[in-house]
């Protein structure tokens, strides 16, 4: 008779307190640069691709005149590039800022970098530092002279060009909001400026 005047739904009221992490990132490029190949890539560049009878002397010269703006047209006009294979140094920094009072601590990053839709790298890079709410992600790698068509012969003539940035990325946020990291997806682009 006890257990029969038991009620068989009991309601019971209750708050749960948990803090979402909040993420607001805003993306930069900064700091691009493009360094010319040495003298040694490009003889055995030569070598490697069965091209040596062309001067490596005349293609270290088009080629540092068109990473450093001069020449480009001569360039262009004279070598086919993407007929050799020759390794070409491109670095850069991400800067990114949280909008929210959220500290995000980036771990990592597995990319690939666009050049205006032209795909010039793939990599990853644990190369960062975090500080407050803002993170600089370094990036260096080398692309292939095979890579550079007509959007990286006019970004290194106009010494400016739209980039796009897209991967994923292991976050960590402080532990009082979640103590796994979070794998993230990213896709950023934007206006850049050689230096």
């Amino acid at each position: 008779e006890a257990v029969q005047s038991i009620k068989k739904n009991i309601t019971f009221d209750y708050t749960v307190q948990k803090k979402i992490p909040a993420m607001k990132p805003t993306f930069k490029l900064a700091n691009l640069q493009v360094k010319a190949p040495a003298m040694e890539e490009i003889q055995r560049s030569l070598v490697e691709t069965g091209k040596k009878n062309l001067d490596p002397v005349k293609i270290f010269n088009a080629l540092d005149g068109l990473i450093s703006g001069r020449g480009a047209e001569a360039v262009t006009s004279s070598i086919d590039l993407t007929s050799l294979d020759i390794p070409i140094d491109l670095s850069f920094d991400i800067e990114v800022k949280n909008g929210t009072k959220a500290r995000l601590d980036w771990r990592n990053m597995n990319y690939d970098f666009l050049i205006s839709d032209a795909k010039i790298l793939s990599g990853s890079t644990g190369n960062i530092v975090n500080e407050g709410s803002r993170s600089v992600i370094s990036i260096a790698n080398t692309f292939s002279s095979k890579a550079m068509g007509r959007a990286v012969i006019n970004m290194l003539k106009n010494r400016e060009g739209r980039y796009r940035i897209a991967g994923t990325s292991i976050v960590k946020f402080p532990d009082e909001v979640k103590r796994e990291p979070l794998s993230l997806s990213f896709d950023e682009s934007g206006p850049f400026r050689l230096k």
